[in-house]
C-alpha cells in the first residue's frame, strides 16, 4: 500500500549511542504525550529505512541480535495509524540517535622491555591503547597475550593507565618468536578470525650463563682427554719403534783374554761354517741362513783374524 505522508509522525527515540559487534541493539520508541487514538504502529528506522516495526499503544523496545558494525548509523522511530510495508516506509523522524557498533575485540600496541632475553629469566611486555571495546559501565575491559594466534596470558585492563603488563616467567627456547595484544570486553574465546594487533613484539631466548660455562667444562674437558691419549699413544709407538731397533741392532762381541767370544747372538745354533754349508746343500727348498746367522758368520770371521793363530 503507498504511503501518506500525512499518516506518519516522529517518535521519540532512547538507547545507548554505542554497542558492542556480536551483541544485541536495544532502543525504544515512545510515542508519550503525542495525541494518538488507541493502537498505533511503530517503526524503526536507520538511516530513512525501516528496520522493523510494532503494533503498541504507546512505547515499544525494538531489540536486534548479533549486531554488526554495519549497525552503525543514525536511528529515529516513526509511527502511523496504518500498517505498511517496510519498503513503503522511508521517511526518518525528527529525532535522531547516533549509534556507532564495535568491534568485540580491539588491537593493541605491544612492547617489549628487552627482546633478547636468557634462558631461565623472566620476559616483560607492556600492553597499551588509546581505544577500548565497548562495554558496560560495570564491566571489566581483558588483554590478551597472543603468540601464534593462540592466548599465552590473559590481564584485566588498567582503565587509569590504558595499558597492563604481561611477565613470562622462567622463559625457554621454544618462547621465542612474535606476540600481539588485543583487547575484549570480556572473557570469551578468541573468534574464528585472523587476530591482528597494531604490531607484534619479537623476542629471542638464549642460553644462560651456566649453560654456557657448563659446555665450555666439557669442551675443554673432552680436548685434555683427547691430547691425553694421543700422547700415550704417541710414547707407545716411539717405545715401540726403539725395541724394534734394539733388537734388530748387531752387538760387537766380546773378546776375552784367552780369545773366547762372549756373544750369545753369534753362537746362538752353535754352528760351524761347515754345518751351515751341509744345511745349504740339503735345503730343497731354496731356503737361505737367517739374517742374523749370516751376520754372527761374518763376525765370527772378522774376529778370527784378531786372534792370533798360536791361541787358536
Amino acid at each position: 500500500m503507498p504511503q501518506a505522508e500525512a499518516d506518519f509522525y516522529s517518535a521519540k527515540i532512547y538507547g545507548n549511542s554505542s554497542f558492542k559487534a556480536g551483541g544485541k541493539l536495544v532502543v525504544k520508541c515512545s510515542t508519550f504525550g503525542k495525541q494518538t487514538l488507541g493502537e498505533v504502529f511503530v517503526y524503526l528506522c536507520k538511516n530513512g529505512r525501516v528496520l522493523q516495526k510494532s503494533k503498541t499503544q504507546q512505547d515499544f523496545t525494538f531489540i536486534i541480535e548479533n549486531i554488526t558494525k554495519n549497525f552503525t548509523g543514525n536511528y529515529s522511530c516513526v509511527y502511523s495509524t496504518r500498517e505498511y510495508d517496510l519498503n513503503a516506509v522511508s521517511r526518518p523522524g525528527s529525532e535522531l540517535l547516533f549509534i556507532t557498533v564495535n568491534e568485540s575485540f580491539v588491537p593493541a600496541y605491544l612492547t617489549v622491555l628487552e627482546d633478547g632475553v636468557k634462558e631461565g629469566s623472566d620476559a616483560e611486555f607492556k600492553c597499551s591503547s588509546l581505544i577500548r571495546p565497548y562495554t558496560d559501565s560495570d564491566s571489566r575491559i581483558y588483554a590478551y597475550l597472543c603468540k601464534n594466534r593462540t592466548v599465552i596470558q590473559v590481564n584485566v585492563w588498567n582503565t587509569e593507565k590504558n595499558e597492563t603488563i604481561f611477565i613470562l616467567k622462567n622463559v625457554k627456547r621454544a618462547d621465542s618468536g612474535k606476540y600481539l595484544c588485543v583487547l575484549m570486553a570480556d572473557i570469551q574465546p578468541l573468534p574464528n578470525l585472523i587476530i591482528n594487533g597494531i604490531n607484534e613484539a619479537e623476542i629471542w631466548v638464549m642460553e644462560n650463563a651456566e649453560s654456557e660455562n657448563l659446555t665450555a667444562v666439557i669442551v675443554v674437558g673432552c680436548c685434555i682427554v683427547f691430547l691425553l691419549f694421543l700422547s700415550l699413544g704417541l710414547w707407545g709407538i716411539i717405545q715401540g719403534g726403539c725395541f724394534t731397533c734394539s733388537e734388530g741392532r748387531a752387538t760387537e762381541p766380546t773378546i776375552t783374554s784367552g780369545g773366547e767370544i762372549l756373544n750369545h747372538e753369534i753362537l746362538l745354533e752353535n754352528r760351524t761354517d761347515a754345518e751351515w754349508d751341509e744345511f745349504s746343500d740339503d735345503d730343497q727348498s731354496g731356503l737361505r741362513r737367517p739374517l742374523e746367522i749370516h751376520t754372527g758368520s761374518a763376525i765370527y770371521a772378522s774376529v778370527k783374524k784378531k786372534i792370533p793363530e798360536q791361541s787358536l
